[in-house]
């Protein structure tokens, strides 16, 4: 149950980061910091970042209640 919560609190990130639009705000707004060769988007790069970050601290929370309770 517990990493549920840790999945859930994931899924809640990326869902609120659609809702609010930051996924399609940031790539206008980062777009001229891209070289004109570049491949890849600069913002969705950033919002992936960001979201792997609040995921990690998901993780961590959990872990640690799980360990503690263990």
């Amino acid at each position: 149950m517990r990493v549920l919560l840790g999945l859930d609190g994931g899924a809640l990130l990326t869902l609120m980061v659609a809702a609010v639009g930051l996924d399609e705000a940031m790539s206008p707004t980062m777009g001229p910091t891209c070289r004109p060769w570049a491949i890849h988007d600069p913002g969705k790069i950033l919002v992936q970042l960001v979201l792997s970050q609040g995921v990690a601290v998901v993780w961590r929370d959990v872990s640690r209640r799980v360990w503690r309770a263990g």
